[in-house]
Order: C-alpha cells, then sequence, then structure tokens
C-alpha cells in the first residue's frame, strides 16, 4: 500500500506493521523470480522495494537492521535480530549481481561485518542480542538463515572475516552445542545445550554446511 510511503504489510485484516523481514522475503522472491524467468515485472517490483526499505531508515547508519516501522513511520529502534540482517544482505548481494553496482555489494559487506561486531560472542560465536529469543518458536531459525545468506555473500564476494566466522561457529557447535546422547545440535551455538529441537538442529547445521563448504 501507499502508507508510509509503500512496503507490505507484516499482517493483514486488519493492516498492521511494515517491516523489514516481511519486506525484504518479498524482494528476495522477487529477485529469485528474475533470476529464473527473465520477467522484467519482477525486477519493478524488486526496485520498489529496495529503494523503498532503503529510504524508511531501518537500516541504520551502523548497518543494523531495525525491526520496523511505528505507525508514524519511524523505526522500532534496537531490536535487531540475525535474520533480518541475513536476509536484507542477501537482497543487496542479489542487487549487486543484476546491476553490478558497488554500493550495493558494499552496502552487504557493511551489514555482514556489523552483524559479526555486534551479534557474536567474545570469541565470535554467532548468537542473538536477546539470549531469549534463541530457544523461541522462530527465534530458534534465527543464525541459521543469517548464515545461509553469508555464505551466499562469501560465494560473490570472499573475505577472510567470514572464512573464520564460519569456522569459529561451527567448531563451537560441535565441542559446545552438541547432545551426544540425543545426537542434537542445540540453539545456543556458545553452549551449553539446551534442548532437543528439530528446529534447532536444522539451523545448527545450516553453520556446519556453511563451513563445510568452504573446504
Amino acid at each position: 500500500s501507499d502508507d508510509l510511503g509503500g512496503g507490505i504489510w507484516w499482517k493483514w485484516n486488519p493492516n498492521q506493521y511494515k517491516n523489514a523481514i516481511a519486506n525484504n522475503l518479498f524482494g528476495l522472491l522477487a529477485a529469485r523470480l528474475l533470476k529464473h524467468t527473465g520477467n522484467q515485472v519482477y525486477k519493478d517490483w524488486l526496485m520498489k522495494e529496495v529503494n523503498w526499505m532503503l529510504n524508511t531508515g531501518m537500516l541504520n547508519g551502523e548497518y543494523m537492521v531495525e525491526d520496523g516501522l511505528q505507525n508514524d513511520g519511524t523505526p522500532n529502534r534496537n531490536q535487531y535480530y540475525t535474520y533480518n540482517q541475513g536476509v536484507l544482505l542477501a537482497v543487496l548481494t542479489e542487487m549487486y549481481e543484476l546491476t553490478c553496482e558497488q554500493r550495493y555489494l558494499s552496502a552487504a559487506e557493511e551489514i555482514a561485518l556489523a552483524t559479526l561486531k555486534n551479534m557474536t560472542t567474545p570469541n565470535g560465536v554467532l548468537k542473538e542480542m536477546h539470549e531469549s529469543t534463541e530457544p523461541s518458536g522462530d527465534g530458534v531459525q534465527f543464525k541459521g538463515i543469517f548464515v545461509r545468506h553469508l555464505s551466499y555473500l562469501n560465494r560473490i564476494a570472499p573475505k577472510d572475516i567470514y572464512r573464520n566466522f564460519f569456522k569459529t561457529s561451527a567448531y563451537s557447535i560441535v565441542i559446545n552445542d552438541y547432545d551426544p546422547v540425543s545426537k542434537s545440535l542445540g540453539c545456543f551455538w556458545y553452549g551449553p545445550f539446551h534442548k532437543v529441537q528439530s528446529a534447532a538442529n536444522s539451523c545448527a547445521l545450516e553453520c556446519l554446511i556453511a563451513f563445510e563448504g568452504l573446504q
């Protein structure tokens, strides 16, 4: 809708909340449909979404992604999640591949570096800013989403800092977050093992697969 200058709603009937994840997933879908079909309508939607997103202030000056917009159009501040970082990073990488414009790649790289700076333990293991997010019903998947998209960025523009990050987090998962009894991986990659959850397994496996792909 045209409310708040554009973008799609997170919920509707009634319409509620224009946020980062709904809009960036929409942009990512448009980018990938464009790749597979060549249909320019998807390019039009992608450009519209990216231009709107970058003008909202949800990507702040520190390259942290605010969760969404308040009713007055100002971003919610200090609500940061790894999946928001990862999906926008992927959209901007797709934009770089599509346009060859360095500004998109530079922004994706800055988001990656901001995440590794602000959302890791002192030892460099990925974590959420709010620990309670990690075992929650949807939050348990967030870190895997970031890792999957950082792996994509690393294929396009590899950096040693990404490689070292994958190694550090993967090693910590195996050493500190693996339960040999249930043969499960937990949601806290820095340990200790929390509980058996299929989502926690799939999330941690994203990191192990990304690291294995570097070998």
